[in-house]
């Protein structure tokens, strides 16, 4: 537990490699401390090392397969590297752990609008949109999903609840003109 947390306190410094070096430690002497190898794959992750960050969140899953959270920054290694399809394939199984996690539906939907399966998108940012319908990217994202479907109707009006929650969004209020 020592190494984790100085691990963790090194991540707070902004000392990735040192915090990293930590959570090696961590799990060299308990190899089943799944919390550890999470936040190894997060560090990793800060530094760009997606494909590595991966490896970690993939232990970290062997210790405790049904960790939802894991499975969500599984999905986003793979959506940083451009594996779209897998990533979708990770945050499915984080929803199906946790059918209330609103980050993972929508993660889901990303992977799925940039596989241009823009209506399965459309579904997973509703679902996350009826979690957490105060977030504002979500209903940008609704709003995108149906503007490539060439709904553009439904496109302004979730741009329109873009800005109702955050009237300060300028992505949503310009996507919003573009969709009229």
């Amino acid at each position: 537990v020592y190494h984790s947390n100085l691990g963790g306190a090194y991540r707070e410094l902004g000392e990735y490699e040192l915090a990293a070096d930590e959570y090696a430690a961590a799990v060299a002497i308990d190899p089943d401390y799944d919390s550890a190898w999470n936040r190894w794959g997060n560090v990793l992750y800060s530094l760009g090392d997606y494909a590595g960050a991966g490896e970690k969140y993939e232990r970290a899953i062997a210790v405790d397969p049904d960790n939802a959270t894991y499975r969500a920054n599984l999905g986003s290694a793979y959506y940083e590297q451009g594996e779209y399809d897998l990533a979708a394939a990770a945050y499915e199984a984080a929803v199906e752990l946790d059918p209330a996690y609103d980050y993972a539906w929508n993660r889901w939907g990303n992977a799925l609008y940039l596989l241009e399966d823009y209506a399965g998108a459309a579904l997973k940012y509703q679902q996350a949109l009826l979690i957490y319908p105060e977030d504002e990217v979500y209903h940008a994202n609704l709003g995108g999903a149906y503007y490539q479907q060439g709904e553009y109707e439904m496109a302004a009006a979730a741009y329109a609840s873009a800005v109702a929650v955050d009237p300060e969004y300028d992505y949503a209020w310009n996507r919003w003109g573009l969709s009229l």
